[in-house]
C-alpha cells in the first residue's frame, strides 16, 4: 500500500513538472509570437502606411506565425500590385499600355488606348460609381482595347521585345517576394485582368529561374489571346476578365490542389475588385488583405481601408511587404 501511495505521488510529481515545462513552453513561444508581431507593427510606423484596425491585424498575424509556410497561400493582382504604379516620375505600363503603346503597333492604337483610358479609368477609381455602373463600363472598356489591338495588328512574337522596351516593371523588393514565395513552395496565384501572355513574359524577363521558365509556384488567371497559325490576335480565350469581376473566377483545378489545408491567404491588390480574388479560393481561415494605394489617396484612402487591413501609400516599392513576408516565415 506504501508502495503504491509512493508511486502515485512520483506520477502526480512528474506530472505536475511536465505541465510546469509545457507552460512555460508556452509562454515563451506566446512572448516569442509578440515580440514578432511587435516588431512588424514598428515597421508600419510610416507615414505611407495606414492600419484601420490595428488589433484585428495582430490576430491575423499571429495566425500566420502559427501557421508557417505550409498553411499559407498568396493571391495577388500584377499590374500596379506587383508591379510599378509609376516608373521614374511617369505613371508606369499596365499589360495593355506595353502592348498599345509599343513603337511595333501603329501610332493610332496608342492614341485610341489613350482615349479609352481617360474615359474609363475615372470611373474604376472612383468611389462614388455603384458596382453595376462600374461593371458596366469595365466591360466597355476591355472589350474596345482588345478590337483595338487586334486591329492594329498585335502579334505573338511582338510579345518579348514589347515586354522589355515597356514599363511594366516589378516592385523594389518583389523580386525577393517572388523568389522567397518558391523558396518557401507557397503557392502564388496572379489575378491578372491585364493579358496574361504580357504578364507571363515579365515574369520570365524579370523573375525566371535559371531555365527561364516560369518559377515553380506560380499559377496564371488572366485574359489570354487567341492566335492563329500565323501569330496574329484574333481574339481572346474564354470571358473577358476585368477589374469588376474577379469575383466570378474560380481557381484552376490544380491551384485548389496545391493549396488544400493552406487557409491563411496573403491578398494583394491595388484597386477595389482586387478584394473579391478571396471568393476563388474555399475554407479561408484567415485573410490579411495589402492594398497599394498609387493615386488619388484622399480620395480613395477610406474605402481601401474597408477592404484591406494593410494600405500601402507607395506606388514603386514592396519592400514592406517583403520585410512583412520575411519575418512571418523567419519568426524572428
Amino acid at each position: 500500500m506504501r508502495k503504491t501511495s509512493s508511486m502515485l505521488g512520483m506520477a502526480a510529481a512528474g506530472a505536475v513538472v511536465l505541465y510546469g515545462a509545457y507552460s512555460y513552453l508556452q509562454r515563451r513561444k506566446e512572448k516569442q509570437t509578440n515580440e514578432i508581431i511587435n516588431d512588424i507593427m514598428k515597421e508600419m510606423e510610416d507615414a505611407n502606411v495606414f492600419i484601420r484596425d490595428p488589433v484585428g491585424l495582430r490576430e491575423k498575424l499571429k495566425a500566420f506565425l502559427e501557421g508557417g509556410a505550409e498553411k499559407m497561400q498568396c493571391i495577388a493582382d500584377f499590374d500596379g500590385t506587383l508591379t510599378r504604379g509609376s516608373f521614374k516620375g511617369e505613371k508606369a505600363h499596365s499589360s495593355f499600355a506595353v502592348v498599345a503603346r509599343s513603337a511595333l503597333l501603329p501610332e493610332d492604337v496608342e492614341k485610341k488606348e489613350k482615349e479609352l483610358q481617360a474615359k474609363y479609368y475615372p470611373i474604376e477609381r472612383s468611389s462614388d460609381k455603384t458596382e453595376e455602373e462600374k461593371f458596366k463600363a469595365m466591360t466597355e472598356w476591355w472589350k474596345g482595347i482588345f478590337e483595338i489591338l487586334e486591329e492594329g495588328g498585335f502579334q505573338k512574337q511582338m510579345i518579348p521585345e514589347m515586354v522589355k522596351n515597356g514599363t511594366s516593371v516589378l516592385r523594389e523588393g518583389g523580386l525577393y517576394f517572388l523568389q522567397r514565395l518558391d523558396k518557401e513552395k507557397i503557392p502564388l496565384l496572379v489575378f491578372s485582368a491585364g493579358i496574361g501572355d504580357i504578364v507571363q513574359e515579365v515574369f520570365v524577363q524579370q523573375a525566371a529561374d535559371s531555365t527561364s521558365k516560369l518559377l515553380d509556384n506560380i499559377t496564371i488567371i488572366s485574359n489570354y489571346i487567341k492566335w492563329d497559325n500565323e501569330g496574329n490576335m484574333e481574339g481572346i480565350k474564354g470571358d473577358i476578365l476585368h477589374s469588376s469581376n474577379k469575383g466570378e473566377f474560380p481557381a484552376p483545378l490544380n491551384y485548389k490542389d496545391a493549396v488544400k489545408g493552406r487557409n491563411n491567404i496573403l491578398l494583394l491588390g491595388d484597386n477595389f475588385g482586387d478584394a473579391e480574388m478571396l471568393n476563388c479560393v474555399e475554407n479561408a481561415e484567415t485573410s490579411l488583405n495589402i492594398g497599394f494605394l498609387n493615386d488619388n489617396v484622399n480620395e480613395l484612402r477610406k474605402n481601401f481601408e474597408q477592404l484591406y487591413d494593410i494600405v500601402v501609400v507607395d506606388p514603386e516599392s514592396m519592400t514592406l511587404v517583403s520585410v512583412l513576408l520575411m519575418k512571418l516565415l523567419d519568426k524572428k
